[in-house]
């Protein structure tokens, strides 16, 4: 039997984290003031997939296991940042994916964009997440946002905000953000044009 969604969504979590960590280390020492936000985004995508992929027997408890990179799936818009599929037996009755959409850095709106994204995906079988890697000083880390709701959430950080999370027009399909674990965050080093050094801050939402 297949590990239960739970343990992966958390063990997924661990190896992004992990992933992050290793990767700043490696670049921090390449130069004076480097960091994590020196990496191109798709390349810390793959590394992530590889890590996963090196443990899939215990991450998600089978054999059954595949991987793709910037893959496109049912029509979502657009080609996702990286997906496991995972089943039981040879017959492949029933296919589980997990699909993740990744922003290192960037603007708040793109955040956003990819969410929906995964919203539009209408699969019972598939589990959706977005990771956030936000830049932020260490004062904007935990910030919360009010939603329309009046309801707190720990959303995305810093000045900027993002007023509501539905802008499509239908109200009967709101989009449900719910947070994997709890927010990491480590120093980095700094972004061209910025002296100070920042925080990376990471989290892990699953999509409904």
């Amino acid at each position: 039997m297949c590990a239960n969604e739970t343990f992966i969504k958390n063990k997924i979590r661990e190896v992004i984290i992990e992933t992050a960590l290793k990767e700043d280390k490696l670049i921090s020492a390449s130069g004076e003031n480097k960091g994590l936000f020196d990496m191109p985004e798709l390349a810390f995508v793959f590394e992530v997939g590889k890590q996963v992929a090196y443990r899939n027997e215990f991450i998600f408890n089978t054999n059954y296991f595949d991987w793709y990179t910037e893959y496109t799936f049912d029509k979502a818009g657009g080609p996702s940042d990286l997906i496991f599929e995972y089943w039981e037996n040879e017959k492949k009755d029933i296919v589980k994916k997990i699909i993740l959409e990744f922003k290192l850095v960037n603007r708040i709106e793109t955040y956003l964009d990819d969410i929906e994204k995964l919203h539009r995906i209408r699969d019972k079988n598939v589990i959706k997440l977005f990771c956030g890697l936000k830049d932020c000083f260490e004062k904007d880390m935990h910030e919360k946002i009010v939603n329309e709701n009046n309801k707190e959430i720990t959303y995305f950080w810093g000045e900027q905000k993002i007023k509501g999370l539905n802008r499509e027009e239908d109200s009967n399909r709101k989009i449900n953000v719910s947070l994997i674990d709890e927010e990491f965050s480590f120093k980095t080093g700094s972004i061209l044009g910025f002296k100070q050094k920042l925080h990376c801050l990471i989290s892990l939402w699953e999509v409904s």
